[in-house]
């Protein structure tokens, strides 16, 4: 993984309001959940639908990354994080809607630094 080349949040600042390990895993269950429990809900319109897939996916991506970052001698660790923050970029260069990065999906100077863009994201949502 490498930097982008532009400014972006560290690790550090991305994730310095983000809630433990455990309690983010816990909450990401439960949205897992309720995203199983209700996939034909006439109350929730298809773009409300995607935007909370897109928020569930960003979880997953940024739980991966700092799971990696703490544990960086685990392969496996760093593996999963750079797939989710692919799959990550690849869902918002497709609908970029719901991005809140300074930096747009399409840059590109994510190539190789996926993991940097679920940074971003993460921060520029204020979690």
């Amino acid at each position: 993984m490498t930097s982008a080349p532009f400014n972006t949040p560290t690790a550090a600042v991305a994730y310095a309001g983000a809630p433990s390990l455990r309690h983010e895993a816990e909450s990401l269950l439960r949205q897992a959940a309720a995203l199983a429990a209700a996939p034909g809900d006439p109350a929730v319109t298809e773009d409300d639908r995607a935007h909370v897939e897109r928020l569930y996916l960003l979880g997953r991506a940024a739980l991966a990354d700092r799971e990696a970052l703490e544990q960086p001698t685990v392969e496996r660790l760093a593996v999963e994080a750079e797939a989710l923050a692919r799959q990550l970029l690849d869902l918002d260069r497709q609908d970029p809607e719901h991005t809140a990065g300074t930096h747009p999906p399409d840059h590109p100077g994510w190539a190789g630094a996926e993991r940097v863009y679920v940074r971003q994201e993460y921060d520029a949502w204020g979690w």
